[in-house]
């Protein structure tokens, strides 16, 4: 019986969702000394759903990477492989990795009465191009 209850709660904790259209989406990243993950999920009736992992074995010269630069590869890797999800959606990445935070600030103005707003999509991508140029195509 112990069993079964355990099996079953883990297949439910895994249990993965087919897309809803026009559902808000996300993609969480993370990276270790050896590799990095993600998962893909969508926002429906007030929790998040996964729709899909991903997660890759780094190879020795990326182990060799800073933090950050395994953070950023997390998440270009992941980006990339679900890009025929992402291509044309807006979606928003998290990341525990508080430099990034720091670094992306430059996102944010800060409005009237001490709120942050956050800067329309067109003057984030020019922001972000600045920071990490090289051809966006």
């Amino acid at each position: 019986m112990a069993f079964a209850s355990c099996k079953e709660a883990l297949a439910e904790a895994t249990m993965l969702s087919h897309p809803k259209h026009g559902a808000h989406i996300s993609l969480t990243t993370d990276a270790s000394d050896q590799a990095v993950g993600g998962v893909f999920e969508q926002y429906v009736n007030g929790i998040w759903q996964p729709l899909a992992f991903f997660s890759k074995r780094l190879r020795p010269p990326e182990m060799r990477y800073s933090t950050f630069d395994r953070e950023l590869l997390a998440l270009y890797l992941a980006i990339t492989h679900f890009r025929f999800f992402l291509e044309g959606r807006s979606f928003t990445a998290y990341t525990d990795h508080k430099p990034w935070w720091a670094s992306f600030q430059n996102c944010l103005i800060h409005g009237q009465h001490g709120s942050n707003v956050i800067l329309p999509s067109y003057h984030r991508t020019q922001q972000i191009y600045a920071m990490f140029p090289g051809n966006p195509t």
